[in-house]
């Protein structure tokens, strides 16, 4: 429903301007959950350029908030989406002013794993009380942590100790260029990514119910890493 064709967002952001990557992260996370778009309040958090924002007031919602700690980005967001209110602020400190019950539907489109605060995030959306919560966010995938698992689980067997999970929950740290917008804001660099299993099983630990949006379209054209599943998309309630 969503074309991304003849939209300034191909020129106002080097991260990731590609058509059919913008269509279809549209189309799977906010498209075929218009019940959690249309007519409701979005606060779109680390909204860079607006892109999905811009996606949000087109399939009516009732009112879009951005909030963007690079003030450049929030400068073409406004100029982009001028339907849409765009705060520029660090995240954590806008959302410890929001009252619950303010937004109906909070997007998490990239931001979760250009930060170390995953846990502090999830707690205070918690508290918003939104109906909804979708996030798109990067997971950590190694072969060698999964082998790792397995042969502590075939240890333990010998030793008859608990069973290891054979799912393995692990988050991977790793620096980033503050300098580059498409990276942590945070002047230490740090962030942490988590494996699929960790974010499920830390939604599950904050009271979320969560439901994974199926990855299934006709062209992976810069969709790679939802297609071997290094990105993952989920709608919380």
């Amino acid at each position: 429903m969503i074309d991304y064709s003849d939209t300034p967002f191909l020129e106002t952001s080097k991260t990731a301007p590609f058509v059919n990557r913008l269509n279809w992260r549209c189309e799977i996370n906010l498209t075929r959950n218009l019940d959690a778009i249309q007519g409701k309040r979005i606060l779109d958090l680390a909204c860079h350029d607006g892109r999905f924002s811009y996606a949000c007031v087109k399939l009516g919602a009732s009112s879009v908030t951005g909030v963007e700690g690079r003030p450049e980005l929030v400068e073409s967001a406004k100029a982009n989406v001028p339907e849409a209110t765009f705060i520029c602020a660090d995240l954590f400190d806008y959302l410890q002013q929001v009252e619950p019950g303010t937004f109906d539907t909070i997007l998490c489109m990239g931001f979760f794993y250009h930060t170390i605060r995953q846990t502090e995030l999830l707690t205070i959306l918690k508290a918003l009380k939104p109906q909804n919560v979708i996030i798109d966010t990067a997971v950590y995938k190694d072969g060698r942590m999964l082998r790792w698992a397995r042969r502590l689980n075939a240890t333990a067997k010998k030793v008859r100790r608990r069973r290891v999970p054979e799912t393995n929950t692990f988050m991977s740290y790793w620096f980033e260029d503050p300098n580059n917008e498409a990276m942590t804001i945070e002047n230490h660099g740090i962030a942490a990514v988590p494996t699929q299993s960790l974010l499920e099983t830390l939604m599950r630990l904050h009271g979320f119910s969560f439901k994974e949006l199926p990855w299934q379209v006709p062209d992976w054209e810069h969709l790679e890493d939802y297609l071997d599943r290094r990105r993952v998309s989920y709608i919380l309630s």
